[in-house]
């Protein structure tokens, strides 16, 4: 891909494999070691008045108290997703305590390293009636030498070869701008891939001494760079310069409700982001670089022996993990010989998205919708009642076919078009085809589409392709 070459946008309908995985990571997935930094941890106080006014005592609305900072925010999300990630993070005084209790009681392993000074608080207040948030953030407590390299040689004795290192958050003070360079190099020495959420002189100097992954958003970036990046184009230009200079290997730059753009040597993709009503930012940058060391962790800790998806949408889309070379066109499998079948795009007959894509319906029933055809079919007409029935034993017959040539496992179903998925008949197909015994050991599951399959998606195919 040139400098010039805009990005490519994710989701698809026909996105190919590992763009769309499932929500539930924990349910089949097991990760690769993630052991997260936070040298500056904070107790995050969040309240809410009704507005905020000088020289008033102002009544707030509740309270709640989370442990937070770059790296246990990364770790609570990487959790949430499946994972058993390992938080390292230094705590003092009664606001520490309280830290390090709230991150066990999420059942987060971490290991604390004591402190003298006392842990931070930072304070969140939102008003109510303007919906704006106003974040206040103390710097923290003072670290002296011991306590911080303390701190680096007990994040080092856990990385080994094939970890991933996630260090996030500002520097406590009295550790120095050189502290994550320092971090980059054991990670390096040690095999692990450091994954590192920082800014200005820290983020300059660990990028001389060389990590795997950073994720700046855009101002944060621009900053970086020293100019300004209007536009797609400038951005991917200016992240495969540091990529090329053997700083990184890739950028992924978050962009707020814009989403994500991803670069690395030879590919970028665009992440959009769904249209959401914010309640809160804080952690938001934290939770996308958690998401994005889950999907970069299941690229190489162990799925199941193979994992497949069909993504039902315009075309039909095919993928699999492991990821091994060839066409992979199975929306062009060849489900039947009836030589009516001629809806698919590319002119041949009896494949399987000239049957099941949304194009191809479109074409067959001229005078309805899609969504019209399987309502009728609901509704006992035998029309689109034969052509349910079609529709679901074309994907049987694609499914059986793949099993029969790689073996049973997981099957995955994604795209908008899942929502026409009957699974009880596909499975009673399903079984009507695959009738020995050692094959029968597969299993299908629907995905829904959300920002945390997305950003995982973008996370593995990066991954992949570095």
């Amino acid at each position: 891909m040139s400098d010039g070459e805009p990005a490519q946008i994710y989701p698809s309908a026909q996105a190919p494999w590992p763009i769309h995985m499932p929500r539930a990571m924990g349910n089949f997935l097991r990760m690769n070691s993630i052991v997260s930094l936070t040298i500056n941890p904070a107790l995050d106080l969040s309240t809410s008045v009704d507005e905020l006014r000088p020289c008033s005592k102002l009544r707030c609305t509740g309270e709640r108290r989370d442990a937070g900072g770059g790296g246990i925010n990364v770790a609570r999300v990487v959790k949430r997703l499946g994972g058993d990630p390992l938080a390292i993070f230094p705590a003092g005084g009664p606001i520490g305590a309280y830290l390090a209790d709230t991150v066990s009681k999420e059942n987060i392993r971490s290991i604390v390293v004591p402190i003298a000074g006392d842990t931070r608080e930072d304070v969140t207040v939102s008003e109510t009636t303007s919906r704006r948030q106003f974040r206040f953030v103390l710097p923290g407590p003072r670290l002296t030498e011991s306590e911080w390299r303390c701190v680096l040689e007990e994040f080092t004795s856990h990385l080994s070869q094939g970890t991933f290192a996630v260090a996030s958050g500002s520097l406590a003070p009295g550790v120095p701008d050189d502290f994550y360079a320092d971090v980059a190099h054991v990670a390096k020495e040690k095999g692990a891939k450091l994954l590192l959420d920082c800014s200005r002189a820290p983020l300059q100097k660990a990028l001389q001494a060389g990590v795997y992954l950073i994720k700046p958003n855009l101002r944060e970036f621009q900053g970086l760079i020293g100019q300004t990046l209007a536009d797609e184009a400038s951005r991917i230009r200016a992240a495969r310069n540091l990529i090329a200079a053997g700083q990184v290997e890739i950028i992924a730059l978050s962009l707020a409700e814009e989403g994500a753009l991803v670069v690395g040597r030879g590919f970028a993709y665009r992440v959009r982001a769904p249209v959401v009503t914010p309640i809160s930012t804080v952690g938001a940058g934290d939770s996308f670089l958690g998401a994005f060391a889950a999907g970069i962790a299941a690229t190489t800790g162990r799925l199941d022996a193979v994992v497949r998806v069909w993504t039902l949408g315009v075309g039909i889309g095919y993928g699999r993990y492991p990821a091994t070379d060839g066409v992979w066109e199975g929306g062009h499998t060849v489900v039947t010989l009836d030589d009516k079948e001629n809806y698919c795009g590319c002119g041949g007959r009896g494949h399987l998205e000239g049957i099941m894509g949304h194009r191809a319906m479109r074409l067959r029933f001229l005078d309805m919708e899609p969504e019209e055809v399987f309502d009728a079919a609901k509704k006992g007409d035998t029309r689109c009642s034969d052509f349910k029935k079609l529709w679901h034993k074309a994907l049987a017959a694609a499914t059986a076919s793949s099993i029969h040539l790689r073996g049973p496992g997981k099957f995955y179903l994604a795209g908008f078009n899942v929502r026409f998925v009957d699974m009880a008949m596909l499975n009673e197909y399903l079984h009507q085809m695959v009738k020995m015994s050692p094959l029968q050991s597969y299993s299908l599951e629907i995905i829904t589409d959300a920002q945390e399959t997305r950003i995982i998606g973008a996370a593995v195919s990066a991954h992949t392709k570095a």
